[in-house]
């Protein structure tokens, strides 16, 4: 049995499957059981899908997510960090599939190559999230106090013209998987980011315990 499959029985991969029911999602903890018992394929998230989202957004590293996400599923110390216990807020798990989902829709729309969409969605959503937490390294309670609103066209077009400029000048030398894959681009963009915003746990980060939050708007 593969550690992808005996990870799937941890409980806290019982709780992110609950909660995304109440989302309209299947979670694909057992790979193809949610195909299998006729769920829309757009509405089936997989362990890979979720994983990507959790480590571009929360662990701050698009670069893995791209190149390695297999590694937080099957090292133990990189699963810990984003599936340990009482690591991540519930909530944020969702959030962060949504910011992807919602940064695919708009490269989608825009006519993005399929190829460059995989190469760049990880970063825009690390500097997207970025930039509305005013955080280089948020952390999961300030992800999850993202207001769904605020995850739209124009916010993810702002992020998106960071990421492309220093994309198309990386690609200028070297494959665009290997710019997407390597430590540049993502040093880069820290970078630029680390100009604007200083990483300084707020109170309410450093008191309060994490808690999931429903409001009429979805999940924060």
């Amino acid at each position: 049995m593969s550690s992808g499959s005996l990870r799937a029985t941890d409980y806290v991969h019982n709780q992110i499957e609950d909660l995304f029911k109440t989302f309209g999602l299947f979670y694909d903890r057992k790979k193809g059981f949610h195909r299998d018992q006729g769920a829309p394929i757009a509405a089936i998230v997989s362990v890979t899908e979720l994983v990507q989202a959790l480590v571009s957004i929360l662990q701050a590293r698009p670069d893995s997510a791209r190149a390695r996400p297999g590694d937080y599923i099957n090292k133990d110390p990189e699963y810990r960090k984003i599936f340990g216990r009482d690591k991540v807020p519930l909530g944020a798990y969702y959030k962060c599939v949504s910011i992807v989902r919602a940064i695919d829709e708009f490269l989608r729309t825009s006519g993005v190559d399929k190829g460059e969409q995989r190469n760049q969605k990880y970063y825009l959503a690390y500097v997207l999230v970025a930039e509305l937490t005013k955080r280089v390294h948020p952390s999961p309670e300030e992800v999850l106090g993202i207001e769904s609103h605020l995850v739209n066209d124009v916010t993810i077009k702002q992020a998106s013209d960071v990421v492309s400029k220093h994309y198309i000048d990386l690609i200028l030398g070297e494959p665009p998987d290997a710019v997407a894959k390597g430590p540049e681009f993502l040093r880069l963009l820290k970078a630029e980011l680390s100009a604007k915003y200083v990483d300084v746990a707020s109170p309410r980060t450093r008191k309060r315990k994490p808690k999931d939050v429903l409001t009429e708007g979805g999940l924060r």
